[in-house]
């Protein structure tokens, strides 16, 4: 777990302009990093304009976030969408779970 003093504590994020140190990276990813670009559902939403009430961040099924968290920093049972925290053993990065309908 990173705490940033008079802030919060973070762990199994990834958070744009947040380099985590190497000698506590607290299972958190550099959002600046290409590589880890989170492949939200649909970041913009249906207005296409961030930060507004129709952004979708939930993530979807080749994100290279799922599965990456640790699970022993699991506090809640749940994720924002009340779907169960940890599926396929392992928690997602972010506030919410993969959840992958079969067809």
């Amino acid at each position: 777990i990173i705490t940033i003093p008079n802030e919060s504590s973070y762990q199994n994020t990834l958070i744009q302009f947040f380099t985590p140190s190497a000698a506590n990276p607290g299972n958190n990813y550099d959002g600046n990093d290409a590589s880890m670009d989170p492949n939200y559902a649909d970041p913009n939403g249906a207005d296409n304009q961030l930060r507004t009430l129709d952004d979708d961040f939930t993530i979807a099924r080749d994100s290279p976030i799922v599965d990456l968290g640790d699970n022993s920093a699991v506090t809640e049972p749940l994720d924002l969408a009340t779907q169960k925290r940890i599926r396929n053993g392992s928690v997602d990065l972010g506030a919410y779970e993969a959840v992958f309908v079969m067809p």
